[in-house]
């Protein structure tokens, strides 16, 4: 799960001065925090270990503080038997959070730095490793440069760290990678590593309620914000908080504050937080709990329950110096390293407070105790003392239990959304201690079943708008309409007290776009309607948009996948949402190339290739694998809605494939730009055991494979991950792995559902039309594992704001995601135009 502690910069407004207060604190605890790092000689960066910004290195200077009490003040152990080795430990800066350099602090004093005949080589990431994704993968990657490195451990895997243990894995596969509290998501970080080891949000979902209500609380009021709530941990944990709340008789209630990274900052936020806490307490009653998905929220969140009431049961990555120290002015200088000490001081402050029994944490750093559970780990492991390939979650915890003598955990192995088990990667928890009551006993408590298969709905939030998701029936290409239930599945049907109004019209109205139009103006005699999402947007659409910001101009018009021209449709629509052609024109070639082929044949015939976008692909592809130095190839076959029909069509296919084959080589791709000639296509491919298929026109594990392999997926509808397991067992069994490529989530239904997450986002007031990274979160949304990419529209040289082309990131069966949203198309295939 994500850690926030990042800043951002303060409001500049008048009301500024109010805040001057709190900021002030502020910078007297980050100095003061500093001082406190860099005096005590926690790290020494020699100026020749940094890069041109001082950032992103690896040192292996660490240097130990000689003072203090704790583990970290022991003398370095020799190295053993068999540790003629080094291990890379790789975390934010200081400035990210004193947890951090702790960590390594107390390695380094264990176990000693490489560079003094020790094993522990730090590497830290640059200070704004969001925007540095090549810097951030570097400073990882480069440890393995290091012939005696034998484990990577990070602290916290930031996006870029299965990138990095991707290319690390490819030129030392002998170095065991391990990542903890993951930004990433599990299905890409998990098959690159050897073990993940991360926050357990889906039994804090649940225990947090349960614990919140033990100390008295009748409501527990849930703080974040949008930029969380789209990230799947997060908003699952909410929903698990909710369900669990009903079920033990609580009340549950979300609020949202000030993104701390937004223009306000952190301490615009947490002025917020101040501001508004009383309010809460008198709308919810004083016996409400409160917790914070954002770390940077915890000291005022804290603060204002000791000085107003309330409960607070455990920060987001709980830790004793998290928070409290700020929230109750306390010097811990001499205890940074001494956990139990620690807790015990604070414990006395907040007792004489008189806020014993409602404020609580876990007694141990979780980032210090990866750190140590890991190093651990890693050590047993390079020795051959335990299987890395094979630990189970029993082994985890004990070498968490290890690091944290007098402390317990419990855990997870994680499950993700589509429910299938991740067995290398492991949730884990701590036992929660409630200051002036003790330990709870979290970590004996066997979490029910109901909480671990919860996903991330939010039929329970409070309604105060709704949004009509207009598809086809489903008998017409059920993409868009599977995206519609599982909108509905997530948000409740507007007849259920839900806030989705799934409207769909019939094949009739592709020739009667009157009555189509009609339809969508049906749709405004809701009075809480605010945002219309059409997708598959046919023709009709762009009047009936017209026509409906006429009536009703504050109304949020989405089309996904329009059947119209972009001047036409742009010029009412609010986001038009389409597939990247020019990008797929450069990234087809490329995909062929790293699946080895050494020729591209794209099949289609004139009807298509007199339409502008298919045209223009086509083109670009050719360009592309000339300059990929590919042999590229056009190939016209029957149309099969022409006069001999789909049977002649589809033969056609199957008399050529073997003739292509023959002709260009075995080792040749093929594209088409027709659907229903994917599955010949695929078919003969199978027979042959040749040549390769990169993906379809609209890539979809639906789209031609359940035919070519004969495939029934009618049991696991809409659970595209176990489609895709299956589908993966049935190519491999055929021996054609690395040969056939898909995108795991279908087009459509991942348009209709990020446009209605989108939508929301929109309607709350969050983000605007032009807000792209947003829009990229919210497809991957209900796309767990797979990553998007795209850009605005630009035609006929006119870029387009409003029209959104986006592209999702290929996989190829047997070998997983090639990665391609992650690479940067030239800019002469985006604007490569034809005379």
């Amino acid at each position: 799960m994500t850690n926030d502690n990042d800043s951002g910069s303060a409001e500049k407004n008048p009301r500024f001065t109010r805040y001057l207060p709190a900021i002030l604190t502020l910078v007297a605890i980050s100095l003061a925090l500093l001082y406190l790092l860099f005096s005590r000689g926690q790290v020494q960066r020699d100026a020749s270990t940094l890069g041109p910004q001082g950032e992103g290195q690896s040192s292996a200077t660490a240097q130990s503080a000689s003072d203090g009490a704790g583990t970290s003040s022991e003398a370095t152990r020799p190295l053993a038997s068999g540790e003629d080795f080094h291990i890379g430990i790789v975390t934010s800066t200081t400035l990210q959070g004193a947890d951090f350099y702790l960590s390594v602090d107390k390695m380094v004093s264990r176990y000693g730095a490489a560079d003094k005949g020790g094993m522990i080589v730090h590497s830290t990431l640059p200070e704004n490793f969001p925007s540095r994704l090549e810097a951030t993968i570097h400073s990882i990657e480069s440890l393995a440069d290091d012939p005696k490195m034998k484990a990577i451990i990070t602290l916290q895997a930031v996006p870029g760290t299965a990138q990095a243990f991707r290319n690390i894995r490819a030129k030392r596969p002998d170095i065991i990678l391990i990542a903890t509290q993951s930004h990433e998501d599990m299905a890409t970080l998990a098959p690159v590593s050897d073990v993940v080891v991360t926050m357990d949000f889906i039994s804090r979902g649940y225990l947090i309620p349960r614990t919140a209500k033990e100390l008295g609380a009748s409501t527990l009021l849930h703080l974040s914000f949008p930029r969380h709530m789209i990230n799947e941990p997060f908003s699952r944990q909410r929903q698990i908080m909710r369900v669990a709340c009903e079920d033990l008789g609580i009340n549950f209630v979300s609020e949202t504050a000030p993104d701390p990274t937004g223009p306000a900052g952190i301490v615009g936020s947490q002025a917020f937080i101040r501001q508004e806490f009383p309010s809460w307490l008198s709308q919810y009653g004083p016996d409400t709990a409160f917790f914070s998905t954002n770390n940077g929220l915890t000291g005022p969140l804290i603060s204002s329950i000791i000085e107003h009431g309330g409960y607070f049961v455990e920060g987001n990555e709980a830790s004793p110096l998290l928070g409290y120290t700020q929230a109750l002015g306390l010097d811990v200088s001499n205890l940074l390293d001494n956990f139990p000490e620690l807790l015990s001081h604070i414990e006395k402050a907040v007792v004489a407070r008189g806020a014993g029994g409602r404020l609580g944490t876990w007694p141990n750093s979780l980032l210090v105790s990866h750190t140590e559970a890991m190093m651990s780990l890693a050590i047993s492991a390079i020795k051959g003392e335990i299987p890395i390939n094979n630990l189970d979650l029993d082994t985890i915890l004990q070498f968490y239990n290890a690091a944290t003598p007098g402390n317990k955990w419990n855990g997870l192995v994680y499950v993700d959304v589509m429910q299938r088990p991740f067995p290398n990667a492991f949730l884990v928890h701590q036992d929660t201690y409630i200051f002036g009551r003790g330990f709870m006993g979290n970590t004996d408590l066997t979490i029910p079943n109901k909480y671990i298969t919860v996903t991330e709905s939010d039929k329970g939030a409070q309604v105060n708008f709704h949004i009509a998701v207009v598809t086809s029936d489903g008998a017409q290409g059920a993409d868009d309409y599977l995206g519609a239930l599982a909108a509905l599945e997530k948000y409740g049907s507007v007849e259920d007290g839900g806030i989705i109004n799934h409207v769909t019209y019939p094949l009739s109205h592709m020739n009667d776009p009157d009555a189509f139009v009609q339809l969508l103006l049906e749709t405004l005699e809701d009075p809480l309607l605010k945002v219309v999402v059409v997708n598959q947007a046919i023709v009709g659409t762009s009047e009936g948009f017209r026509r409906m910001k006429e009536i009703r101009p504050d109304i949020l018009l989405f089309s996904g996948e329009a059947h119209e021209d972009a001047p036409s449709i742009t010029e009412n629509a609010t986001i038009v949402l389409s597939q990247d052609f020019k990008s797929r024109g450069y990234l087809i070639p490329y995909i062929a190339k790293q699946m080895g082929a050494k020729n591209l044949v794209h099949i289609s015939f004139p009807r298509h290739m007199a339409q502008e976008d298919l045209f223009l692909r086509a083109k670009i592809m050719e360009e592309a694998s000339k300059d990929l130095e590919l042999g590229f190839f056009m190939e016209t076959a029957l149309d099969p809605t022409g006069p001999q029909g789909m049977e002649a069509a589809t033969d056609f296919i199957k008399e050529s494939v073997p003739k292509w084959l023959s002709e260009y080589g075995p080792d040749t791709a093929f594209f088409t730009t027709n659907d229903a000639l994917v599955i010949p296509l695929l078919e003969m491919l199978k027979t042959l055991g040749k040549g390769y298929f990169v993906e379809g026109d609209i890539p979809s594990t639906l789209m031609g494979y359940p035919e070519a392999f004969q495939l029934n997926f009618s049991d696991i509808v809409g659970q595209w991950g176990r489609i895709l397991d299956r589908l993966e067992e049935e190519v491999a069994a055929h021996g054609l792995q690395g040969r056939m490529g898909v995108w795991v989530y279908p087009l459509n239904f991942s348009q209709t559902t990020g446009l209605v997450e989108f939508g929301k986002i929109m309607a709350e007031g969050n983000t605007d039309s032009t807000d792209i990274p947003t829009l990229l979160k919210c497809l991957g949304i209900f796309s767990p594992g797979a990553h998007w990419n795209g850009q605005f529209l630009y035609s006929d040289g006119k870029l387009y704001e409003n029209y959104f082309v986006v592209y999702q990131d290929s996989y190829i069966l047997g070998k997983g995601y090639i990665q391609t949203t992650k690479l940067i198309v030239p800019p002469k295939y985006l604007d490569f135009a034809i005379d």
